[in-house]
This record gives C-alpha cells, sequence and structure tokens, in this order.
C-alpha cells in the first residue's frame, strides 16, 4: 500500500517533492493497525531540503506521567479499536478493487491495543493512541471516546514532552 524501497521490501521510501508533499507529519505511532505492531522504526534522511525537514519524537511516558489524575483513572485497563483507513482511501483512489481491499481487510483487521502500554522492563506507561490510526476507544460512548482520545492526542503536541531533529 505504499512505496518501497527497490530490491529492500522492509524499507518504506518516503520522497517529499513539489510532486508528494508530506502526508505524515501529523503525531502518529508507526503501524499501530497492525495486529503486533513494529517494535520500532528506524529513520534515515537521505537528502535534506535547505530549510525544514526536522523530524519531532514525542516521550509518550512523559505525556502519560503528565495526565491528570481523572484522566489516568478514566483510561485505565482501556482499549482502543485502531485502523488504516487513511491508507485504505489511498488504496482506492489508486484504482485498487473491493476485492483487493477486502484482503487488506482481512490480512490487517482492526486490532485493539491498550490505550496505554506498560514497559516489560521498567514498568513506565506510555500514551499508545494516535490521531493517524485509532478510531475509537471500544465500549465508550462516542462523544466520551472522542473526549478522551483528544486529551490524549494533545498530549503529543506538548513541547516539554518532545525533541526536535535536525538533520
Amino acid at each position: 500500500f505504499a512505496p518501497e524501497k527497490p530490491g529492500y521490501p522492509e524499507v518504506l521510501a518516503i520522497t517529499h517533492d513539489a510532486d508528494h508533499p508530506g502526508r505524515e507529519n501529523g503525531w502518529h505511532s508507526d503501524v499501530t493497525w497492525r495486529l503486533q505492531p513494529s517494535l520500532g522504526s528506524v529513520l534515515r534522511m537521505i537528502e535534506c531540503p535547505p530549510i525544514g525537514g526536522d523530524t519531532l519524537f514525542a516521550d509518550m511516558y512523559a505525556a502519560y506521567d503528565g495526565l491528570p489524575d481523572d484522566v489516568k483513572e478514566r483510561i485505565e485497563g482501556r482499549v482502543a479499536r485502531h485502523d488504516f483507513t487513511r491508507f485504505r482511501i489511498g488504496l482506492r483512489k489508486q484504482g485498487a478493487t473491493d476485492a483487493e481491499i477486502a484482503e487488506f481487510d482481512a490480512t490487517y483487521p482492526n486490532p485493539e491495543h491498550p490505550v496505554v502500554r506498560t514497559h516489560p522492563e521498567t514498568g513506565r506507561r506510555a500514551i499508545y493512541v494516535n490521531r493517524a490510526f485509532t478510531q475509537e476507544i471500544v465500549g465508550l460512548d462516542p462523544d466520551e471516546s472522542t473526549e478522551l482520545l483528544e486529551i490524549l492526542y494533545r498530549q503529543a503536541a506538548v513541547p516539554e514532552y518532545q525533541v526536535r531533529f535536525s538533520w
């Protein structure tokens, strides 16, 4: 569903130019729409623009720590449903058939992941939702789910929880 580096199917080629503006510039965790998301990602800049091109990372452990206690209580033990909706829309725009979309849906069913993940070694807790892929907090009224998700999404945008990497 996305371009790969020729000869390296595990490498996602991200190219930005006049014809391909950046679309992944919103806060997100990579591939949370998979049943088993990647342990991590590596980003490598090959050609840097003269202005811009910085990458920001958010510390979602610090973001969790900064939540008010009442919000922590409301999300305790909750799970969220994730989906690759935007990619599906892109596949349709590229001419994918209903059968091809159905095959992707079968290969990548909407997983449910904890809203808060706990690091297996340190025990630290981190927010694990993102605007790009999280659809809802399961079992909540849609309005309450939306309200809580907005609170959690905004945590990633707090400058004190971010680091800016200038290439």
